[in-house]
């Protein structure tokens, strides 16, 4: 990075956010060390996120976990908690780990194992 930037090729202000490249954190001290600021930022913001959002939660709760994609919504029971993920299963079995910040309050407590 840093022969790259001497020589005028690479631009570190000509990064973005939204192409963010999973080693990032790697280039502190290169030319590109505000590219890995904000990208250890970002991944700090993520995990506290998903930290905070297991809050609350324990084993056997029912939860709904949000349609994602062309996922449809799912109601599930935690089974497990870890650091910032819950282990979930379906009312089928398939079982999930799901980042506390997708967790939503299952209101209805509709959640039945087949």
């Amino acid at each position: 990075m840093d022969q790259c930037h001497a020589a005028g090729i690479y631009d570190p202000e000509e990064s973005s956010d939204e192409e963010a490249a999973a080693g990032d954190e790697k280039l502190v001290g290169s030319a590109a060390d505000g590219v890995a600021v904000a990208a250890r930022r970002r991944r700090r913001s993520v995990w506290w996120a998903n930290r905070r959002g297991l809050a609350g939660w324990k084993v056997g709760d029912p939860a709904i976990v949000p349609e994602l994609g062309r996922r449809p919504a799912l109601r599930v029971e935690i089974v497990a908690l870890r650091r910032t993920r819950v282990e979930a299963i379906d009312a089928v079995g398939r079982h999930y780990l799901v980042p506390g910040s997708l967790l939503q309050v299952d209101t209805q407590r509709a959640y039945c194992r087949i």
